[in-house]
């Protein structure tokens, strides 16, 4: 396996919606959840389901993922801007929501030596991997919409890369994919190019030199 892989690495599970007639949705998820549960360097493995509220993001509550990141946004921490950030987002229910997570990435296995999490912005991807736990050097983007919500929900790659770039993430020095983890906007497996650039026949990092930062 490449080194890059063999780093601590925090998953970033975007938008995993549940749809019981989408086989090929299931089979991700199953992809997913496995892929997490067996890859020893996955410290972290994080949900977030976004639903839109005119321009605002809105996220599915989901447990146990809401109520560690309740704790550690919220309940403990002592930066009163981390805790006026966790309350600007309204948390809803499975039933007011209307979608929600997967049963199969909201029920998956979490090893005992790994956080499950809900971050839903990359302030909250900040305060983890340089206060909660700095080891993180990859994350690690899955889940549905490579075309647009894996690219530009808060905490999609073109944000997590420029907070990369800006030297906001601790560590953290990779923002990987992989292959069979990630769906297109239509269901389908989409195709994964530049600025990313193959690991192996599955993984994928994102080439900062051509995702520079405008300013």
């Amino acid at each position: 396996m490449n080194t890059v892989l063999t780093r601590p690495t925090l998953a970033l599970l975007i938008d995993c919606w549940h749809n019981q007639s989408d086989p090929i949705l299931d089979q991700t998820w199953h992809n997913i959840a496995n892929y997490c549960c067996s890859n020893p360097y996955i410290q972290t493995v994080s949900v977030s389901s976004y639903t839109l509220n005119g321009f605002n993001y809105d996220l599915v509550k989901e447990e146990p993922w809401w109520s560690q990141s309740d704790e550690l946004f919220n309940q403990t921490t002592k930066w009163d801007y981390l805790r006026q950030d966790w309350h600007r987002f309204r948390f809803h229910t499975d039933q007011d929501a209307g979608v929600y997570t997967s049963p199969i990435i909201r029920d998956m296995k979490i090893r005992s030596d790994q956080v499950p999490l809900m971050i839903a912005n990359t302030v909250q991807l900040a305060y983890y991997c340089n206060y909660i736990n700095p080891a993180i050097e990859n994350i690690m983007i899955m889940g549905m919409a490579w075309d647009m919500c894996l690219q530009t929900r808060p905490v999609g790659w073109d944000e997590v890369s420029y907070a990369c770039q800006y030297g906001l993430l601790g560590n953290v020095k990779n923002i990987l994919t992989k292959q069979d983890c990630v769906l297109s906007s239509n269901c389908q497996r989409p195709e994964i190019s530049s600025p990313w650039i193959p690991i192996d026949n599955q993984h994928f990092y994102l080439d900062y030199s051509q995702h520079n930062i405008n300013i």
